[in-house]
C-alpha cells in the first residue's frame, strides 16, 4: 500500500461518506474505488451475458438451410 496526498472537495468526501456509509477518509476512498472496479466487472459481465445469448438466438443464421429456406 502507498500513501499519497491529494486534494479531495470536502463537500464531494462528505457526501460520499454519507452514502457509503464511512467514517475515515481511507475507508471512504477505498470503499469509493472497490464499488467503481466491481460496477465495471458486473457491467462487462452483464454485456459478455447479453452477447452470449445473442450468439445463442442467431445460431440458424449461419445454417444454409435455415437461411435458405427463409428466402423462399
Amino acid at each position: 500500500m502507498t500513501k499519497r496526498l491529494i486534494e479531495i472537495d470536502d463537500r464531494l468526501r462528505e457526501s460520499a461518506q454519507v452514502v457509503l456509509g464511512t467514517q475515515t477518509y481511507k475507508d471512504t476512498v477505498s470503499e469509493a474505488l472497490e464499488r467503481v472496479v466491481a460496477e465495471r466487472s458486473r457491467a462487462r459481465d452483464d454485456v459478455s451475458a447479453v452477447l452470449k445469448s445473442f450468439a445463442r438466438a442467431t445460431t440458424d443464421l449461419s445454417d444454409p438451410e435455415v437461411m435458405d429456406a427463409a428466402w423462399r
